[in-house]
């Protein structure tokens, strides 16, 4: 479709965003579809890992923000681990300091989220 584009290696996905101070993971259809992809993808290439980026919205403190986002990509991390992933996921959390959306009232909801990211071991 016009304007939209695709990245297997980073994804983020609007159908997985987290509730207000959440770290509980309801993946959406489209993140299913997109982990049974990733967890088939990994059995024919061993060499990649899994990078897991937690992320949140404004509202907190930084400190409250980075450990909320952790969790967050920790919750992702063991929805991969419940699908048989075996290689190296990694956790990661930048909090709030990278959002994908102004973190105003419309859009505060969509800066909720983990960022899948798929990288060669050695890179």
């Amino acid at each position: 479709t016009t304007g939209q584009s695709y990245s297997f290696m980073n994804m983020a996905f609007s159908d997985t965003n987290f509730e207000l101070n959440s770290a509980d993971f309801i993946p959406g259809p489209q993140f299913i579809s997109y982990a049974d992809s990733v967890a088939t993808f990994l059995t024919d290439n061993a060499s990649y890992n899994i990078v897991l980026v937690g992320h949140t919205c404004d509202l907190a403190s930084d400190k409250y923000n980075y450990n909320l986002g952790l969790k967050r990509a920790k919750s992702v991390k063991n929805y991969f681990k419940k699908l048989g992933v075996s290689t190296s996921i990694k956790t990661s959390s930048e909090g709030e300091k990278d959002p994908a959306f102004p973190n105003d009232e419309a859009n505060r909801h969509k800066n909720r989220r983990v960022v899948v990211q798929l990288k060669e071991a050695n890179n």
